[in-house]
């Protein structure tokens, strides 16, 4: 039967099974591309949603850090005031510690009746007493050193303020 069949024939239904087989393997082929297209689609579409909750979880997060941010700049701004007042207050007790080292410093008799400039800087104050000799006498022994020489002061300059009974002395000190 074979012999009855034609010449071409056979070649014909070989062409014909390598073409179906070859369309098998091209439908095969194009069913394993647009199942990883698919399987990629899917994979990116999982991926965009949950970096879409990761965003959301950061701003939210953000949300909240920004409140703490808020609250830390508030409580620095309260410890730079609390420390511009800590400062001011050291100061002015060191200015009273000063002045009550100066004032203390002198004997019963001086009267102090003007104080000009600072009490962190120097200070001129005039000083009176029934003579001279009172006002030189406290001058002396502060240049002696008879206080302490780290809670003292210094006696920058002093003058003549009056020449009559009531002796006055300008005196400029600062702070040691």
């Amino acid at each position: 039967m074979a012999e009855a069949l034609k010449p071409g024939i056979g070649e014909r239904i070989d062409s014909v099974l390598s073409q179906v087989a070859t369309s098998r393997r091209v439908r095969g082929g194009a069913v394993l591309v647009v199942g990883l297209l698919l399987w990629t689609t899917v994979s990116r579409y999982r991926h965009v949603n949950q970096l879409k909750a990761e965003l959301a979880e950061n701003q939210n997060m953000l949300r909240r850090l920004s409140a703490i941010v808020a609250q830390v700049e508030e409580l620095e701004r309260a410890a730079y005031m609390s420390r511009a007042y800590m400062s001011v207050t050291q100061d002015l007790l060191q200015q009273r510690r000063f002045l009550t080292r100066l004032l203390e410093s002198m004997p019963a008799g001086l009267e102090v009746s003007r104080f000009e400039g600072s009490l962190g800087g120097r200070l001129s104050l005039t000083v009176f007493a029934q003579t001279e000799a009172e006002i030189s006498g406290w001058l002396s022994s502060q240049s002696a050193g008879v206080k302490d020489a780290r809670e003292g002061f210094v006696i920058v300059s002093t003058s003549s303020a009056s020449s009559g009974p009531p002796a006055a002395v300008q005196v400029t000190v600062r702070p040691k």
